[in-house]
């Protein structure tokens, strides 16, 4: 990441996951931190923050390419359908969303 805007928040094993989330489609820095973030809160099993921060992340990436605000909101809710599905199958003693 080097002497970038965010250069300072990140540590060094961080720094490698941003490299990583940051290669994934082109993607511009502020999505790539939210990834890098987002996969934190996962580990930790904070699913209520998770899906929280994947709302932003389909925010900013409807702002990045000009989604329309009803098409967000369907991508997020379709999304969010998804994550409880996988996330019922892997922990079904309580994984509500929210």
């Amino acid at each position: 990441m080097g002497e970038g805007f965010y250069g300072d928040v990140l540590g060094e094993g961080e720094r490698e996951e941003y490299e990583r989330a940051r290669g994934i489609g082109g993607i511009d820095d502020e999505v790539a931190i939210l990834r890098v973030k987002l996969k934190e809160i996962l580990e930790k099993g904070d699913i209520g923050l998770f899906m929280k921060g994947f709302e932003l992340l389909v925010k900013a990436m409807g702002v990045k390419y000009r989604i329309s605000r009803a098409s967000r909101e369907s991508l997020s809710d379709a999304m969010a359908r998804v994550l409880r599905e996988i996330g019922g199958s892997l922990f079904p003693e309580g994984f509500g969303g929210g």
